[in-house]
């Protein structure tokens, strides 16, 4: 099976296809899609080829479209999404937002 970060043709659970780990579930609101996924685990800046099921990151997208960004928490997520939807890829708004609603 041939890994995909294509928001339609992601599979989910352990035959999971995702890219960056075994994708768990789809989060929508409106525009924007969030993978939530288990990771892969690294040691040495290389993958082990095995998932860590401690963690869990989320995958962004906009209209189906990939962002290629993965955050560690749902509203960390949400918030990059709409960053960079109205302010771009250099946006910084994301991580201002989430600094003042968690201090």
């Amino acid at each position: 099976m041939e890994n995909t970060t294509g928001l339609s043709d992601i599979t989910f659970g352990k035959r999971s296809n995702f890219t960056w780990g075994e994708a768990i579930e789809k989060h929508e609101v409106g525009e924007y899609a969030i993978i939530e996924y288990y990771p892969h685990e690294y040691k040495d800046c290389c993958s082990t080829g095995k998932i860590n099921y401690a963690e869990k990151e989320f995958s962004c997208y906009i209209q189906g479209n990939s962002l290629g960004r993965s955050t560690h928490s749902l509203d960390a997520a949400l918030a990059w999404c709409i960053a960079y939807k109205h302010d771009g890829i250099n946006t910084r708004a994301d991580h201002y937002f989430m600094k003042m609603i968690n201090p």
